[in-house]
């Protein structure tokens, strides 16, 4: 009798089980994923990461002198334009004038 209470509480879970899988596999493939290239020597590793440290250096010495280029350039742009930016710049627009709105009063009768 014990080994019936079994079966009537296995079996459904495998039907659930074989059920969920089955809509899970329209969305998610359920194969085993691919590992290759993952186990690489040593060698190569370090070699890929002497490449990217070397490629973050020269990006990092780009960056710097850039940044000095664009500071030389602001300083010789504001130099040059500070004395021109009075002539160009056109007038403040005149302010309207203030005007008071009277209510009429209403008397109720």
């Amino acid at each position: 009798m014990q080994f019936i209470g079994i079966i009537k509480r296995v079996i459904p879970f495998f039907l659930t089980f074989a059920a969920g899988l089955f809509i899970a596999s329209f969305f998610v493939t359920l194969s085993a994923p691919n590992f290759e290239g993952v186990k690489k020597s040593r060698s190569e590793r370090w070699a890929k990461h002497s490449r990217l440290k070397a490629e973050n250096e020269s990006l990092k010495k780009e960056n710097c002198r850039l940044k000095t280029e664009l500071d030389a350039v602001k300083e010789t742009s504001l130099d040059i334009h500070f004395g021109e930016m009075d002539h160009f710049a056109p007038p403040p627009p005149p302010s309207a004038p203030v005007r008071e709105m009277k209510m009429k009063t209403v008397t109720v009768k």
